[in-house]
């Protein structure tokens, strides 16, 4: 099949948009420029403002009206507005054949065959932990520079932000898959990283293996994920959770692979959240273990 792509937004949506291309070449499509010549239309599509959410539906209805002269053509829409937005812009849009979330990117072919084979109005979405951060990829970019994606998500849930709700909490990727991606891309003849891609790069933490993750865990205990929060009579918060506490005791936080750990398991198991539901306030006591230190957002 002939496929056009639109590609709308940031940096990691022309990642993305690299990652999905490879993957429709590897299943036998060819990409064209011209619209016109397309058997499927991709829009990747941005959504977290509204003139982004603007330009991706004009988009949308730009590639919709090429069904006109070609009535087989599928359109596609993929990205944060399909992530956000999901059913709604096929109930809005009925022409659009497909909508994939982000984390379903590395089933794009798939997507394809289906609608090929008498599915119509698809939708396909995977859990935000699932969102890609890297794969087999094109360069979508002039060939002198490159985007190179180290995490996804964010954290801190801003009032303002729709991105953790579209993207998730913060993943960090693997350094070495990163520095592995970066030598391919210098080999592929790239001068220049011109951006590290993540929402909010200060937070990158090189995540432990799974392997390593489960060792701090007690095995034997019963639900050793269960995180629960109690307060003292001095009004402290208390963390209970057989797997923190065990970090606790066992590094004493004496190296830097302890803190990113530490970082790892408070964040996964949401203790931030749970403290603020909890009604924690900035300067609180926190107490794990033998450990306690005052609370800071």
């Amino acid at each position: 099949m002939k496929i056009a792509c639109i590609s709308l937004g940031c940096p990691k949506n022309q990642v993305d948009l690299d990652v999905m291309v490879h993957i429709l070449l590897s299943a036998g499509h060819e990409t064209v420029a011209d619209l016109a010549e397309a058997d499927v239309i991709l829009v990747n599509t941005c959504g977290f403002i509204e003139s982004a959410k603007t330009e991706a539906i004009e988009n949308i209805l730009e590639a919709c009206s090429y069904k006109q002269q070609n009535p087989e053509l599928k359109v596609i829409v993929t990205g944060c507005l399909a992530e956000r937005y999901r059913s709604q812009i096929e109930e809005e849009i009925p022409e659009v054949d497909a909508v994939v979330g982000c984390a379903s990117n590395k089933a794009i072919d798939t997507i394809v065959d289906r609608l090929f084979h008498g599915e119509d109005h698809l939708e396909s979405y995977g859990a935000k932990k699932d969102f890609p951060l890297g794969g087999k990829r094109v360069i979508g970019t002039p060939a002198h520079y490159a985007y190179l994606k180290i995490a996804e998500g964010c954290n801190n849930r801003c009032h303002y932000c729709a991105i953790p709700g579209i993207r998730g909490p913060l993943h960090s990727r693997d350094m070495a898959d990163c520095v592995a991606e970066a030598r391919w891309l210098a080999g592929e003849g790239v001068k220049e990283l011109i951006s590290y891609v993540g929402e909010w790069l200060d937070n990158y933490v090189e995540e432990p293996e799974q392997e390593e993750e489960v060792k701090v865990y007690d095995e034997t205990a019963e639900d050793p994920d269960k995180i629960t929060i109690t307060r003292n009579d001095a009004g402290d918060f208390i963390v209970h959770g057989k797997a923190i506490e065990k970090l606790v005791i066992m590094t004493n936080f004496n190296n830097d692979e302890a803190v990113r750990r530490f970082q790892y398991i408070w964040r996964i198991k949401g203790i931030d959240e749970k403290l603020k539901e909890r009604g924690i306030k900035e300067g609180q006591t926190v107490h794990i273990g033998e450990m306690e230190f005052e609370y800071r957002e």
